[in-house]
């Protein structure tokens, strides 16, 4: 007999954790903890975001090894200059850096409710949200240029994620609110919310002042 929504969730959520890291990323800890109290939900997978150096090896003809690349740098934070510089020391072949926003895989228990949660990402401003049944000085100028905005897509990412926090948070009181009323539970996740995200925004705007 097929295992029912509630008891797969069970079983995910008190099961290992299969990451690499083995843990959830601090950005979006909260919001991964409000999306599990709702029973109809259940995140498998999630990144807050990302910058991402890559070392790659080209071959004889000028191609791009993907093969065996080196990973210089992961970080789920804005990225300091010259630590940035540092992992870029003696290396040699290709060198790729790339922003991830956030990515979030979350289990629905019905295909409303998974579109209830698809319209609240997508108008928190995660538009890619889907369902699915030469000159040395010069290039410092230009990577340093890069390094400033991949700085900048992570604050908007982090954004991002507490207006989905926010916008979710909202929407499942107003649901609660009209069948059983604002508990006490719900105005303690509220104020709980309320400062996760105050602490948030004064990280950001602290930050914010040093991107390079």
């Amino acid at each position: 007999m097929a295992l029912s929504f509630k008891e797969r969730k069970e079983r995910r959520l008190n099961g290992p954790d299969l990451s690499r890291k083995k843990s959830i990323d601090k950005h979006i800890k909260h919001l991964v903890e409000l999306i599990n109290k709702e029973e109809v939900y259940c995140t498998a997978s999630s990144c807050s975001g990302r910058v991402v150096l890559v070392a790659r090896t080209d071959t004889e003809d000028g191609q791009v090894q993907k093969k065996g690349c080196k990973w210089l740098l992961v970080s789920h934070n804005v990225v300091d200059w010259n630590d940035f510089v540092g992992h870029l020391r003696n290396k040699e072949g290709s060198i790729v850096m790339k922003f991830e926003p956030m990515i979030m895989h979350v289990q629905c228990a019905t295909l409303t409710d998974a579109q209830k949660l698809h319209a609240t990402s997508l108008a928190s401003g995660f538009k890619n949200s889907g369902l699915t049944i030469s000159n040395s000085g010069n290039i410092t100028l230009y990577v340093k240029f890069i390094v400033g905005e991949a700085n900048k897509k992570m604050f908007e990412n982090q954004k991002r994620i507490e207006r989905f926090t926010h916008t979710l948070l909202m929407e499942l009181l107003s649901t609660y609110r009209q069948i059983t009323g604002f508990s006490t539970v719900w105005k303690q996740t509220l104020s709980t919310v309320i400062l996760v995200n105050l602490l948030a925004a004064s990280f950001i705007e602290e930050n914010s002042r040093n991107l390079f």
